[in-house]
């Protein structure tokens, strides 16, 4: 168990990387933000540190927006334009640029 739990958050951050990639070149994210989202342990450092200094909250749903994003990404890559993919991603992309100024790195 513990080692398929390792495997899923290792294929998490494969996922996270690849498809995140694209929002640091658009400035959605900052290089570290990115690097962040890309690892659950500095996820977790990040979530530690926002809870210390009162962001938290949107820390937390920071970092849950870039996962649905990659997440939405990796799946309109694999399906196409199913339930109006393309439109979710643009929304959660809104959503990035907002809280990213609010978000722990």
């Amino acid at each position: 168990m513990t080692g398929f739990v390792i495997w899923a958050l290792w294929r998490e951050g494969v996922c996270l990387k690849k498809h995140l990639r694209e929002e640091v070149e658009l400035g959605l994210l900052t290089p570290k933000q990115y690097r962040t989202a890309g690892s659950a342990l500095a996820r977790f450092g990040a979530g530690a540190a926002a809870l210390l200094n009162g962001r938290y909250l949107a820390t937390a749903r920071f970092y849950q927006t870039c996962g649905e994003l990659a997440h939405k990404k990796e799946q309109f890559a694999a399906l196409g334009d199913e339930g109006m993919s393309q439109l979710i991603i643009q929304q959660l992309r809104a959503n990035l640029e907002t809280l990213s100024p609010q978000a722990q790195a």
